[in-house]
C-alpha cells in the first residue's frame, strides 16, 4: 500500500470506529490511510501499530475457518 497507510488494531479492551465505513476496527487490525484521526488514536492509545503481513496472516486464517463451515 502506500506510504501514507498504517496498519492498525485495537488496543485491548477497546472498540474503535473507522469514521469511513462507521464499522469498528477488526481486532487484528486493517490498513488504514494516515489521517490526523487515526494518529490522535494512536497518540491517546486507542489504536497499536501491526504489521501488514500480521493482517493478512489473520485475515487468511479467518478465511480458512469461515470456508471450512
Amino acid at each position: 500500500m502506500a506510504q501514507n497507510t498504517l496498519y492498525l488494531k485495537p488496543a485491548k479492551g477497546r472498540v474503535v470506529r473507522d469514521p469511513r465505513d462507521g464499522k469498528a476496527l477488526p481486532e487484528h487490525g486493517k490498513p488504514v490511510l494516515a489521517t490526523s484521526y487515526w494518529t490522535r488514536r494512536l497518540r491517546d492509545g486507542d489504536v497499536e501499530k501491526t504489521t501488514a503481513q500480521a493482517v493478512k496472516k489473520a485475515e487468511d486464517a479467518l478465511a480458512k475457518i469461515a470456508k471450512e463451515e
